[in-house]
C-alpha cells in the first residue's frame, strides 16, 4: 500500500505507520502514529480515546454476540466481549476509564443473502451497531460520532497525537470525521 492521502490532499502519514488491526483483534497504542481498520464491512472498527493521555485503541468487531460460542481467543471477534476488552485493556495502558470516548465506523450491510427469502437476511451490520449501542448503553456511554450503516465498505484511522479520526468510505479518500479533544464531528465523509 502506499501513502495515505487525507480530504484535503496533504499527506499526512505513510500506511507503515498505522497500526491496523485486522478481524476480532483489539489493539491499544500510546505512541504509535496511528490505529485503524481497513475494509469494514459488516464489521464495525470501534474506537475509544482518552485526549489526556492520548492513549487509544481500536476493536475490529465482527459480530454481535459470542454468548455460548467456543471460538473466543479473539475477545475483539463478538462485540459483547469487545467493549469491556477494549475498556481494560484502554485503561492498562494508562487511560481514565471516565475519560474515554468512543468513535464506530463500519456496520454496513454488504452482503445480500436470500433475495426473496427473508429468513436468510442476515443484516450482519445492523446487527452489529444495535449490539454495540445496547453495549454502551448498558456501561452508561455513548458513541460521540459514527458513520455507519449503508451498503459500502469503509477504512478508518485514529490518529493518537491529535485525537483526529478519519474515514474513507468504498475507495474514496480519507476525510476527516471526529477530532476527539474538541469532542464534536468535524463533517462527514
Amino acid at each position: 500500500m502506499g501513502p495515505t492521502r487525507f480530504g484535503d490532499g496533504r499527506l499526512v502519514v505513510e500506511t507503515k505507520d498505522i497500526l491496523l488491526t485486522r478481524l476480532g483483534e483489539i489493539h491499544v497504542a500510546r505512541k504509535a502514529p496511528m490505529v485503524g481498520c481497513h475494509g469494514l464491512g459488516s464489521c464495525i472498527g470501534l474506537m475509544a480515546y482518552d485526549s489526556i493521555t492520548q492513549v487509544g485503541g481500536v476493536a475490529h468487531v465482527v459480530l454481535p454476540d459470542g454468548t455460548g460460542r467456543k471460538d473466543l481467543d479473539l475477545p475483539g471477534r463478538y462485540m459483547n466481549l469487545a467493549i469491556p476488552t477494549l475498556i481494560d485493556e484502554l485503561v492498562a495502558a494508562g487511560a481514565g476509564r471516565t475519560r474515554l470516548k468512543f468513535v464506530a465506523v463500519g456496520g454496513a450491510n454488504v452482503f445480500k443473502f436470500g433475495a426473496g427469502a427473508p429468513s436468510l437476511n442476515l443484516n450482519i451490520g445492523d446487527r452489529n451497531i444495535q449490539a454495540m449501542r445496547d453495549g454502551l448503553a448498558a456501561l452508561n456511554t455513548c458513541l460521540e460520532a459514527e458513520f455507519v450503516g449503508g451498503t459500502q465498505a469503509t477504512s478508518t484511522q485514529l490518529c493518537l497525537e491529535t485525537g483526529q479520526v478519519f474515514v474513507a468510505c468504498g475507495s474514496r479518500e480519507m476525510n476527516l470525521l471526529h477530532k476527539f479533544a474538541e469532542g464534536r464531528n468535524v463533517r462527514a465523509a
